[in-house]
């Protein structure tokens, strides 16, 4: 009976953390680090119940090999969940604290001061307040990226590339467009995106990203030649990365140099 009531109570926890407490901390945005850790406590003791309910597998109320590896798999996703959201937490703090120090106007002030011509300090002063008001456009664009806001984004982001098409953050917002359109569904648009990054930033980190991308585009529409050819250009490019093992997975291919 002990047993029984521990299954009864580890599965309804369980439940309880993967359908519902997850899935609104990462939609909903409002997680803090306190929060994460409580579920990380909370986590630990229902470990403690299932090595009790291992232990007592011999009993007559023990669970089936079945419903424990059931229970394996639902610890390894929540574990994989609340690794994502304190990934994603620790961006958006580190943003939080880009845009406060963008923010403050004696930081700058102070930096105005110690130059030591007058006519190069207007013009630095000028060209940084530029610099910190692209980067707050895209540190706030991003910030909506984070949040699922994909429409906000995107304008946010669009934005951006117009007025900052050189700055050295433009091939990130033009494959940050490429995601809000794809996760909006809307393929032919983010094509345009991860095609224009490939053609014009080919040295960029987010290339493999974007064929990746381009590979799962093309399986989407069914059209798995064009699939393979971003593959073979993956795989030649970046043989041993993630994205490469991904688009093989996609394609149910093995990457002949992995």
């Amino acid at each position: 009976m002990i047993c029984g009531k521990l299954k009864n109570r580890l599965i309804f926890s369980l439940m309880t953390i993967a359908a519902v407490i997850v899935p609104l901390l990462l939609m909903g945005g409002c997680a803090t680090r306190g929060d994460v850790n409580e579920i990380i406590t909370d986590l630990d003791e229902l470990r403690n119940d299932y090595d009790q309910i291992a232990e007592s597998s011999v009993t007559q109320d023990s669970l089936s090999r079945e419903q424990l590896k059931v229970l394996r798999d639902i610890f390894t996703d929540v574990n994989y969940t609340l690794d994502q959201l304190l990934e994603r937490m620790s961006i958006i703090e580190g943003k939080l604290d880009d845009l406060t120090m963008s923010a403050s106007p004696r930081t700058y002030q102070g930096n105005i001061v110690q130059m030591p011509a007058e006519q190069d300090s207007v013009a630095d002063t000028t060209m940084t307040q530029v610099e910190i008001s692209a980067k707050q456009l895209y540190d706030t664009a991003y910030m909506d990226f984070i949040k699922g806001d994909y429409k906000l984004a995107l304008s946010g982001f669009r934005e951006f590339r117009t007025a900052n098409q050189k700055h050295p953050l433009a091939d990130n917002a033009l494959f940050l467009m490429g995601e809000c359109h794809f996760n909006l569904q809307n393929y032919n648009n983010a094509t345009t995106s991860y095609t224009y990054l490939l053609e014009h930033y080919p040295r960029s980190e987010k290339v493999p990203d974007a064929l990746l991308r381009m590979v799962e585009i093309s399986m989407k529409r069914k059209d798995r030649a064009t699939a393979n050819r971003y593959f073979d250009k993956l795989e030649e490019s970046f043989p041993n990365s993630p994205q490469t093992e991904r688009a093989a997975e996609l394609l149910g291919r093995r990457s002949s140099r992995m």
